[in-house]
């Protein structure tokens, strides 16, 4: 009885060992367009709740791996999180991104790095919640839902240098309300920011004016009721 009951204990010892040191690991690849590779490998281990993103570089085909950005998340608040390599700009060059805590809507928070390949270093490019990110017309557009019946496009212009995207570089505020009693076609607003309020433009550019379409083609383009009220309110105030 004794015996049985060491080999019991045994067991059990041996398969909590085996369960608390479990990880999986995955990885991937890319070929940039200039022939410099990227390598993700995402280690995640239960037992100390932690998920491990390693993004490599290989600058040349000969020359080895080196690694440009390591990043730690924990696996128990971030269920969903992770990352991947993907070409935000269409460029032929890759970027890391990751993703942070999501709401109870589509809308995630994401951090994307661009890789600086002379310096052979990673730096943060962009840190916001979105549901898509995108380049139309060569303008970044950065999409998510603002309320149960309606979407905001934040659409920002190329930093010049390799830094943070930032509010100075937002240019167009694009918001689309879904039709209602009130308002029986969709209203897309298209504003730019003077001082701390946004004004309607007469935006040109056809690629971003088929995101007033998110509701179908019938919508109404800045109402002209609604926004002069936001200018009245605006003059008041100032």
């Amino acid at each position: 009885m004794q015996y049985f009951l060491f080999l019991v204990t045994l067991f059990l010892s041996a398969s909590t060992v085996f369960a608390s040191s479990k990880c999986t690991v995955k990885s991937d690849q890319r070929r940039n367009a200039d022939g410099s590779q990227l390598r993700i490998t995402q280690k995640q281990c239960l037992d100390n709740d932690s998920r491990t993103i390693r993004i490599e570089l290989k600058p040349q085909s000969k020359s080895t791996y080196r690694t440009v950005l390591l990043r730690t998340q924990s696996v128990a608040q971030l269920k969903t999180g992770g990352g991947s390599l993907q070409d935000i700009d269409g460029d032929g060059m890759y970027e890391y991104v990751e993703i942070g805590s999501c709401g109870a809507g589509p809308n995630c928070k994401h951090e994307i790095f661009k890789m600086d390949q002379k310096e052979r270093k990673a730096y943060l490019f962009f840190d916001g919640g979105y549901f898509d990110f995108r380049m139309i017309s060569g303008l970044y557009v950065v999409s998510g839902r603002s309320s149960c019946c309606s979407w905001e496009y934040q659409i920002y212009t190329k930093p010049i240098n390799e830094r943070t995207i930032s509010e100075q570089d937002l240019l167009y505020r694009i918001t689309i309300k879904k039709a209602s009693v009130d308002s029986p076609s969709a209203q897309c607003f298209i504003t730019n920011k003077i001082g701390s309020q946004w004004f309607p433009i007469d935006l040109k550019d056809k690629q971003l004016l088929k995101l007033c379409e998110l509701y179908g083609e019938s919508y109404v383009l800045n109402p002209t009721d609604v926004m002069e009220k936001q200018s009245l309110s605006f003059l008041e105030e100032n």
